[in-house]
């Protein structure tokens, strides 16, 4: 008999925006997110809606506490000095005015100027971590 899916906790991340750093150091690209939740039956008339509900369920069924934040097909990032840096993720190699090569983070895929060098945008990051905004 087929059971429901169910979502296996594989370990606690850190979100930094477009990236995720787990307890080992490993970065990866953030894929999907959720928020655990109860299957509530309820008239859903977009397929997307329905698939949203169903992941959100499959993380209760896996022991996931309501409420928490699920992320899903995150994609490692290879940062080893002999791989190259994915040309469609958010790491990207930038190249400053005098000539030196740098790592930066494209944090919005629709623009590519949106790029700012990785210490500037994980210093960003962990300073919103610490200091949330009023009302978060």
């Amino acid at each position: 008999m087929p059971r429901a899916p169910r979502m296996r906790v594989v370990g606690p991340v850190w979100r930094l925006g477009v990236l995720l750093l787990d307890a080992d150091g490993r970065l990866y690209s953030t894929g999907r997110v959720v928020r655990a939740e109860k299957a509530v039956r309820r008239s859903v008339l977009a397929e997307s809606v329905a698939e949203q509900r169903a992941y959100r369920a499959a993380a209760i069924r896996g022991g996931i506490p309501a409420g928490a934040s699920v992320v899903f097909d995150a994609v490692p990032l290879e940062l080893d000095a002999d791989a190259p840096l994915p040309g469609s993720g958010p790491l990207v190699l930038t190249t400053s005015i005098d000539g030196s090569a740098a790592v930066g983070v494209s944090w919005n895929p629709t623009s590519p100027d949106a790029v700012l060098p990785l210490e500037s945008y994980l210093a960003e990051r962990v300073d919103l971590l610490a200091h949330p905004p009023q009302g978060a």
